[in-house]
């Protein structure tokens, strides 16, 4: 059964914890799995996943840090953010995968990491 351990993640950032995203995936990549189930899509049967999807939760947590500490509104923090090579890796070039990266995770993501960057750990879903 070790062997046969199955690893279920979901990339939707409505209600996440940005800060506590990357760590925790950082620890399912320790976990001797054959087979990770994320929420949606395919059976993936190597780690690379959980890898960008970590880098990608840790550059957007940096970036919001950053932008709070330049004191930068929510809006200009936006302008500011660079994930294109993130979103190219996950969308692989398709539309419609670009404009689900955009709506449901970048889109509330962001905002949580700019929230959690100005106010510290969120123990709230909104």
């Amino acid at each position: 059964m070790d062997t046969a351990r199955v690893v279920l993640l979901v990339m939707l950032a409505v209600p996440s914890f940005i800060g506590e995203w990357g760590p925790t995936m950082r620890k399912l990549m320790a976990i001797d799995a054959e087979s990770i189930v994320p929420g949606h899509g395919p059976v993936i049967h190597d780690k690379s996943y959980l890898g960008l999807l970590a880098e990608l939760l840790e550059s957007l947590a940096a970036q919001a840090k950053d932008a709070a500490k330049e004191g930068l509104s929510l809006e200009d923090a936006r302008k500011k953010l660079d994930v294109q090579r993130f979103r190219e890796q996950f969308a692989h070039g398709d539309e419609q995968k670009g404009k689900a990266f955009d709506g449901f995770f970048l889109g509330p993501g962001f905002p949580r990491a700019y929230r959690e960057a100005k106010e510290g750990p969120l123990h709230d879903e909104t």
